[in-house]
């Protein structure tokens, strides 16, 4: 299955234990409960569905910058203008800045924010979604240092330790989820985002757990079980929508036919 690999920079710095494979919860859990033990040492975890896929926010994927906004600042800037021009008809725009990226980010507009979770099991639901089945998927964790909670988070520190930041306006999703937010600088000008795997100093504090392709439906029935299936996560009509499927999708696992392409 197609896996990436770290940047040579990263690769240095990285720790024997900074890539992990799991093929059930239970490979998970005890990799994450050791560290956790140290109440100095503070993780949040972040699954994507492909392994390949960097550690980039959002907004910094657009692959060119339109020729009118001509650094990051300005393309965040119009695209939360444009979001907020409208939104204010739905809810009245938070006071902070960070608590209005974090709206934004929730509903799907790019911003600078990463989004992660307090927990490693939300995590893993999130890389073992079926939408992407053949290619293997991640669960990245990152220690870090200090909240902020109803105030703009600091910047990044210098030394490789990053801020989560709890917004004020969370949704039911985002607390179903434990979720929180990373929320990262805006490059000089046009300059690229380096994806943070990358960035000097971030190879102390990040590891992943690989999850193989062929162990993603395992996974996925065994959250279901431990309650972390799509209705947990997401307390709403669609991801009701999404439980149910998933309990037809075991049934007819177990019974060795085919699974239903919805």
């Amino acid at each position: 299955m197609r896996r990436s690999r770290p940047s040579r920079a990263a690769a240095q710095e990285l720790s024997d234990d900074s890539e992990i494979e799991i093929r059930s919860t239970s490979d998970l859990l005890p990799n994450v409960l050791r560290p956790a033990q140290h109440r100095s040492v503070a993780e949040i975890f972040r699954g994507q569905q492909d392994v390949s896929w960097p550690l980039v926010p959002k907004l910094f994927r657009v692959p060119e910058l339109p020729v009118l906004l001509s650094s990051w600042r300005a393309l965040e800037e119009d695209l939360l203008e444009r979001f907020w021009a409208q939104g204010t008809h739905v809810m009245a725009p938070p006071a902070s800045e960070a608590s209005r990226l974090a709206v934004a980010q929730h509903h799907g507009l790019p911003t600078r924010l990463l989004d992660w979770t307090e927990s490693p099991l939300v995590a893993l639901a999130f890389a073992v979604d079926p939408h992407h089945e053949k290619v293997d998927g991640v669960v990245w964790g990152i220690r870090t240092s200090g909240t902020t909670t109803s105030v703009d988070p600091q910047p990044p520190r210098s030394d490789g330790h990053l801020f989560k930041y709890f917004p004020e306006h969370a949704s039911p999703r985002i607390v179903a989820q434990r979720g929180c937010f990373t929320v990262h600088p805006l490059p000089p000008k046009a300059e690229a985002f380096p994806p943070l795997e990358a960035q000097t100093g971030t190879g102390r504090i990040l590891r992943r757990f690989i999850v193989p392709a062929d162990a993603k439906e395992h996974i996925r029935h065994e959250l279901k079980v431990l309650g972390f299936g799509p209705a947990s996560l997401f307390p709403d009509l669609s991801g009701y929508a999404a439980d149910a499927m998933r309990d037809v999708e075991i049934a007819l696992t177990i019974e060795g036919r085919p699974r239903p392409q919805w």
